[in-house]
């Protein structure tokens, strides 16, 4: 299990406050039937226009999404 998760070169930390012993059941794991498909490159795409005018910390976000 892990519970933090480090990283350094992008000054990113990030660690479990609180951790939950529930029982997730099947009918809360349903994919959304709404919405349209896309690929990697189109999500990238999306949020290059979205965050365009962030200038250097919009290429951050992106690279984070990207992970």
């Amino acid at each position: 299990m892990i519970l933090g998760v480090a990283i350094p070169h992008e000054q990113i930390t990030w660690f479990a406050t609180k951790v939950y012993l529930d029982e997730i059941g099947a009918s809360s794991l349903i994919a959304p039937v709404k919405g349209k498909k896309t690929t990697n490159a189109g999500m990238c795409q999306v949020m290059n226009d979205a965050l365009k005018d962030w200038g250097k910390w919009g290429k951050r976000y992106i690279k984070a999404a990207m992970l």
